[in-house]
């Protein structure tokens, strides 16, 4: 299983489901499914892409990669821009938000950051929800389903 980056309250049997999964599939669809990940925390956080250029421009990079038109150099820059943007935020649940999109776009340079992605979803889970593991199972399903689908 691999190891967790950040302090997190988690279901190791779920998240392990999904490190297995998650080992089997090729980059391009980790990378597919960080990006509907960071799109799923955004709504959680109410972060609008139209209110930062960064995440557009992160997404943009993300999908030019999946497609050989973009240069790790660019993904590494439009990852850096978005953790930027999460060391300014006082609200912790924003922040978070902003590292899963961060790490989400990152998944074009290294596939492991979309593990780390869905680790800081969990982390968002434990903000909004504190000592909800109800909660915790929801999005660990969540994100287990959704990579089956983009899996297909």
């Amino acid at each position: 299983m691999a190891i967790r980056k950040i302090k997190i309250m988690d279901d190791d049997n779920l998240r392990e489901q999904l490190d297995t999964l998650y080992e089997s599939l090729p980059q391009i669809c980790i990378a597919k499914w960080a990006l509907e990940l960071a799109k799923h925390c955004m709504c959680m956080a109410g972060i609008s892409e139209l209110d930062f250029p960064e995440i557009t421009d992160g997404f943009r990079v993300n999908e030019m990669w999946q497609n050989g038109k973009a240069r790790m150099y660019d993904v590494r820059q439009a990852g850096f821009q978005i953790h930027k943007i999460a060391r300014v935020q006082d609200d912790e649940i924003t922040k978070v938000a902003f590292r899963v999109i961060g790490q989400a776009v990152g998944t074009a340079h290294m596939k492991e950051h979309g593990m780390v992605a869905s680790d800081y979803a969990i982390k968002l889970i434990n903000l909004k929800y504190p000592k909800d593991h109800s909660k915790v199972l929801e999005e660990r399903n969540w994100q287990i389903g959704k990579l089956k689908e983009l899996a297909e």
